[in-house]
């Protein structure tokens, strides 16, 4: 009787540690940030240094762009499409980039829109985008307002179609909740 109860905790041990092998391991240049999933079993994966797709099912770097550190907000998978839109603050001045999620290859780029998508509107077969930007959405955990600005650009070219600044400021959620430090916010 001993001995069976020993093979089942020893059969039980080695099938709980190969149930906890990983599918996939995928070697990437520094610190994982965040990610973000897509609707074509491609996983958007940020670190301190670049922007990477990976295959879902592999593991397998399809392609990589160096960002620099990035925040969660300045990347954006446009439901429906294969568009990623990446957003890059410089200085006073703003980048909105709109990247092959298959490629990794840069489409169009802006430079009339300032901050981060924090919603967004996307009729595909229209081909036009409407989508919110805050700039500057990061701070404290006190809270923070922040005057958001939308634009509608047509997707194939990212040629801005209107815009409306909003005559007030909005509070904004934190994305997440932490004791102290910045964190990102959104219009969630």
């Amino acid at each position: 009787m001993k001995h069976a109860a020993r093979s089942l905790c020893l059969l039980v041990f080695l099938s709980s540690a190969l149930i906890a092998q990983p599918v996939w391991q995928a070697g990437l240049d520094s610190k994982i940030r965040f990610y973000h999933a897509t609707d074509f079993e491609l996983v958007l994966t940020a670190t301190e240094k670049s922007l990477y797709a990976i295959d879902a099912q592999t593991g397998e770097q399809v392609w990589r762009r160096k960002t620099g550190k990035i925040q969660e907000t300045a990347v954006t998978p446009v439901p429906g499409t294969d568009l990623v839109l990446c957003t890059e603050d410089l200085g006073s001045k703003s980048r909105l980039t709109a990247v092959d999620l298959m490629t990794g290859n840069e489409l169009w780029e802006s430079d009339k829109v300032k901050g981060d998508v924090m919603q967004m509107a996307v009729d595909p077969e229209q081909d036009i985008a409407a989508i919110v930007l805050v700039k500057n959405a990061r701070g404290g955990i006190g809270g923070l307002k922040r005057r958001p600005v939308i634009h509608v650009l047509a997707l194939s070219t990212g040629e801005e179609l209107w815009h409306r600044d909003l005559d007030s400021d909005i509070e904004m959620m934190p994305a997440r909740f932490v004791e102290s430090g910045d964190v990102d916010y959104t219009l969630d």
